[in-house]
């Protein structure tokens, strides 16, 4: 017994030393370059795939697409090496004058763990063949005409980006540095940062994600939980979800969204339809919002505004041409300037604000139930009052007016009267409703 003992000890220690000459051997390096050439046509599609690989897509000279992968790897075994090196001596990529396909992922399967300490990488390559790695390195160059279309289908990397002539994008969890894009542009992503010069028109699908450029043609976006950041912009279609937005100069915009904050300096006309929300623009053309509710607007100038529904909602301008509210409630209005017209024929519980009229100021008409509102115009300005409410209030200076009308009888209160010289269409001042109180104090 002791005899037998021995030998398995003998046995135990051999295999130990063997398993620890085999951790402690030094791993065998592996660097190298693999090209591949292409003529192409001027205007030729590049599809190209890539998974957890840097790319940089520069520009080339001629009508010829160079496409390069740099390899830094380790293994233990030689045979795997070479196993990879063959593989990629032998690699070909479909191609045609007018299309070529490439991808890095030059693998079925790969997958990393650690043994005792020592990271193992298992591919299987598309040849069947089967490799183990300790280390994996890869990233590629790929030069093409910018006359050419660009389809990049990209996950986990990093990307440096020449003109290209069109953009069909697919991103995950990447940052990607662009430049031109000079036609069409379609991108779909998620996770990933992008960053462009100019763009053609655009078309974005994109979640988590932040976008930046210079200028856009026509924008549509479908996007959630993202920042955008575009300098100059031709019109915008925008349906968002809890995005920060900056649109500095653009054309028309059509928003649909809730959760978000939109900030611009002059944009065309806006279209709305929001929900908790955040809007601050320097200067519009015409604003018509379809429904509104637990929003804040800021505007600088507006030309006219149309408002369908709102609730809840905080509206602030410097200057306002004129302002249509169908139906209201809960909602506060403050103007600075009012050039025209401020009407809302269905009211509740609004607050009202008109720091000054213009010369060109025709009506004020409200129909309004638990109401504020306060409009200050000089004592010698033109101006007619047609006042019918129940329980209401209103303070003006009635020395200032000539009375046509006063009926005060129980919660009946009716007055009209005209301060200056009574004419056919002179500014006027009507309110019609229950409870509501007004300020004509100047």
């Amino acid at each position: 017994m002791i005899c037998v003992k021995s030998a398995c000890s003998g046995l135990l220690l051999g295999s130990l030393l063997m398993v620890s000459q085999a951790l402690l051997a030094k791993d065998i390096a592996f660097s190298q370059k693999f090209e591949w050439d292409f003529d192409v046509d001027a205007e030729a599609t590049i599809v190209i795939t890539n998974y957890d690989c840097d790319i940089i897509i520069e520009p080339s000279t001629s009508n010829r697409v160079r496409f390069e992968i740099h390899l830094d790897v380790e293994s233990k075994e030689q045979e795997d090496i070479e196993i990879l090196r063959n593989y990629l001596e032998s690699l070909s990529f479909p191609a045609r004058r007018d299309q070529v396909k490439l991808e890095t992922t030059f693998w079925d399967s790969r997958s990393s763990n650690s043994n005792l300490g020592n990271k193992v990488i298992k591919m299987k390559l598309k040849n069947g063949k089967s490799i183990k790695l300790s280390e994996f390195n890869i990233k590629a160059t790929l030069s093409i005409p910018a006359s050419c279309a660009l389809d990049f289908t990209t996950k986990y990397s990093t990307v440096e980006m020449t003109d290209v002539k069109e953009l069909k994008l697919d991103s995950y969890d990447d940052k990607l540095y662009g430049k031109n894009v000079a036609d069409e542009v379609n991108i779909v992503a998620k996770y990933s940062k992008m960053e462009f010069v100019n763009l053609g028109t655009t078309e974005m699908d994109i979640y988590d994600c932040h976008f930046t450029a210079e200028k856009t043609e026509g924008l549509t976006i479908v996007s959630k939980y993202s920042d955008i950041n575009i300098n100059t912009a031709g019109n915008i279609d925008l349906e968002g979800y809890d995005d920060n937005m900056i649109f500095k100069t653009t054309g028309d915009i059509k928003l649909s969204t809730k959760y978000s904050d939109l900030n611009g300096n002059v944009s065309g006309n806006l279209t709305l339809n929001i929900y908790d929300s955040d809007l601050e623009i320097d200067e519009i053309g015409n604003l018509s919002i379809s429904e509104s509710k637990y929003s804040g607007y800021t505007f600088n100038k507006i030309n006219n505004a149309t408002i369908s529904s709102s609730y809840d909602d905080e509206f602030s301008f410097e200057s306002l041409g004129s302002l249509k509210v169908l139906s209201s409630k809960y909602s506060s209005y403050s103007i600075d300037q009012l050039v025209i017209s401020f009407e809302i024929p269905d009211g509740y519980d609004d607050n009202i604000k008109i720091h000054g009229i213009s010369s060109s100021f025709t009506h004020l008409d409200v129909n309004s139930k638990y109401s504020n509102i306060a409009l200050y115009s000089s004592s010698g300005s033109p101006l007619k009052i047609d006042w019918k409410t129940k329980y209401g209030k209103i303070d003006f200076s009635e020395s200032d007016f000539k009375t046509r009308i006063m009926i005060k009888d129980n919660s009946e209160y009716q007055y009209e009267g005209v301060r200056g010289t009574e004419a056919e269409n002179m500014p006027y001042v009507k309110v019609r409703g229950y409870d509501v109180k007004m300020n004509l104090n100047n």
